[in-house]
């Protein structure tokens, strides 16, 4: 993105997880002190420190909600529900941002009702859902009469929400070694776990939110990443492994189509996606793949790519 585009983000509006994606994305490659875009990537934090929730609902008892404290809406704080992937991602690029440009803008007591807050939603299965903890059980899918719209009459565990919100416990436990800090290795294995056992048997996870195997792979490997688990020490990240590498076109990239999620199963598009090509190449990365070829001739497809429409000024 710009700088123009990362003030625009910033200024008029916003939206806190695409705010959170842009902002973990330029500390990712180094560009976050970079002088194009300094400016912006502070400003773009201090407009999501600005969305936390820190007001509790004032009706909570009576509509059986569960907290809100601490937490991040989909888009903006005036939205105020909240969201356990965008409440994780948010803190992951604040906790990302600070760690990379040396500083501490988040009060402790904030970073503590976001990290409260995530430990509060955490379901007995280990995963995480999207809006709030499950609360019903998977029979009252009977009575959806719907035709398109499937899975919505109660909360489900997923994949990516689990991934998003066991990376944050992590980030923030690298920061603070000791709040609560039982509670948040607890947390991160029991997510690890859910993440190993929602493995599919041909070793993919089918995720919701995006395009679907290749999005959940991505998810689960920075997972099981954070939990010890690598190529060389799971059968689970090796399967996920092969999983991807089966999937992979002749041209060294990966595309999936939203078929795969109404399906069931991995469907392949007419040619390679930049997008899932990216994703499927973090996913073997995050799990140590000893074999570089795969993940190098990704790569070179997604710099083939690029358009020339965006230069960054010389340093």
């Amino acid at each position: 993105m710009s700088p123009q585009g990362m003030q625009s983000m910033s200024v008029h509006g916003g939206h806190a997880w695409n705010t959170s994606l842009v902002l973990q994305t330029l500390v990712y490659a180094s560009l976050a002190n970079h002088r194009d875009f300094q400016d912006n990537v502070i400003q773009a934090h201090e407009w999501l420190l600005q969305q936390q929730l820190v007001e509790e609902w004032d009706d909570s008892p009576s509509c059986h909600r569960p907290s809100r404290l601490g937490a991040w809406s989909f888009t903006t704080r005036y939205h105020g529900t909240p969201c356990s992937d965008c409440t994780a991602e948010s803190l992951k690029a604040i906790l990302l941002v600070e760690r990379e440009m040396g500083i501490r803008r988040m009060s402790e007591k904030n970073l503590r009702l976001a990290v409260d807050n995530l430990l509060l939603i955490q379901n007995a299965s280990g995963g995480y859902s999207s809006f709030e903890p499950i609360a019903a059980g998977e029979w009252l899918e009977y009575l959806n009469g719907t035709e398109v719209f499937g899975q919505v009459m109660t909360e489900h565990d997923y994949a990516e929400c689990t991934s998003s919100c066991i990376v944050a416990l992590a980030l923030f436990r690298d920061r603070n070694g000791e709040y609560r800090r039982r509670e948040i290795d607890t947390a991160i294995e029991r997510g690890v776990k859910y993440i190993e056992t929602s493995q599919r048997d041909d070793g993919g996870w089918m995720a919701s939110w995006g395009v679907t195997f290749t999005y959940g792979a991505f998810f689960a490997m920075e997972a099981l990443h954070c939990g010890g688990r690598t190529y060389e020490n799971s059968p689970v990240v090796r399967l996920g492994c092969q999983f991807l590498l089966d999937m992979r076109e002749p041209d060294g990239g990966w595309g999936e189509i939203i078929e795969s999620r109404l399906l069931g199963q991995y469907v392949r598009a007419p040619r390679s996606h930049t997008v899932q090509t990216a994703w499927s190449c973090l996913a073997l990365m995050y799990a140590g793949y000893p074999d570089q070829e795969p993940i190098k001739r990704g790569i070179q497809l997604i710099i083939s790519r690029q358009k020339p429409n965006v230069l960054l000024k010389k340093a």
